[in-house]
C-alpha cells in the first residue's frame, strides 16, 4: 500500500461508482471546517496521455462538494450536485 499523508484515513463513501474508483481518503478539518478528500493516483485513473483523467477529477470534486455539505450539516442528510461546470487546460 502507498503511504497515506498524515491525518488522512480511508473514507467510507458507500461503495458503488466511487468505491470502484477509490479508495478515497479523508481528513476532517478542525472547527467544523468540513473535510479534505484525496486519492492516490493509479494507472486506472489516467487518460491515454498518462495524466489523471478529467472525469476522475470531476468525480472527486463532485463527491467532495456533497460530502462536505453532509459533514457540515451533521444530520445524515444526503446531498446531490445539481450542477458542476469544469474547464480543463492542458
Amino acid at each position: 500500500m502507498h503511504d497515506i499523508p498524515e491525518g488522512f484515513v480511508e473514507a467510507d463513501l458507500g461503495g458503488g461508482f466511487v468505491g470502484h474508483n477509490g479508495p478515497v481518503y479523508e481528513r476532517i478539518l478542525p472547527d467544523g471546517g468540513g473535510a479534505q478528500l484525496g486519492i492516490r493516483i493509479a494507472t486506472h485513473h489516467a487518460n491515454p496521455a498518462g495524466m489523471v483523467h478529467g472525469g476522475m477529477m470531476a468525480t472527486l470534486m463532485d463527491v467532495g462538494i456533497a460530502y462536505n455539505a453532509a459533514h457540515v450539516a451533521g444530520d445524515g442528510t444526503f446531498f446531490v450536485t445539481m450542477g458542476l461546470s469544469l474547464n480543463f487546460l492542458s
